[in-house]
């Protein structure tokens, strides 16, 4: 599967909510990121499994198995790094985000700039000696997703 659009970075979205996945992928897209997506967090298992991912961005709250449960299965199987986004800022919620691996924590609804910013950053701390992924400057910018 062709991975270089622009910057050659996949970001696989997982998000329950249709409409708030259709905008971050079609978003993402517009910005030269390749987007796969998922429902759940098994579907997101599976696809990792078969396609290589540079960063997983998702959605806590998810039927089943939760956001948080799918970034410590990955932490341990594969080296993605994560940007959880949930609509809850309790404390206990973002110390267990961060301790099953995610990088960066952004509240729902998520400002897209601080989404972009949050991404490169996420996508530095994974790429050798902190060198981040070249980026055009940001095609479409909605204040909300």
């Amino acid at each position: 599967m062709p991975r270089h659009v622009q910057n050659g970075s996949t970001i696989l979205v997982v998000e329950d909510h249709d409409d708030t996945l259709s905008a971050m992928k079609r978003l993402l897209a517009a910005n030269g990121y390749v987007v796969l997506t998922a429902r759940t967090a098994e579907e997101a298992l599976q696809m990792v499994q078969k396609q290589r991912c540079d960063l997983l961005l998702s959605d806590i709250m998810l039927p089943k198995l939760s956001g948080i449960d799918l970034m410590r299965q990955l932490k341990d199987q594969f080296a993605i790094p994560g940007v959880a986004l949930s609509g809850c800022t309790m404390c206990d919620e973002i110390s267990a985000a961060m301790a099953a691996g995610f990088v960066k924590y952004l509240k729902k609804p998520v400002v897209f700039t601080s989404l972009m910013q949050a991404i490169e950053e996420a996508l530095a701390q994974s790429t050798p000696a902190g060198v981040a992924t070249p980026r055009a400057k940001p095609l479409a910018t909605p204040s909300h997703l």
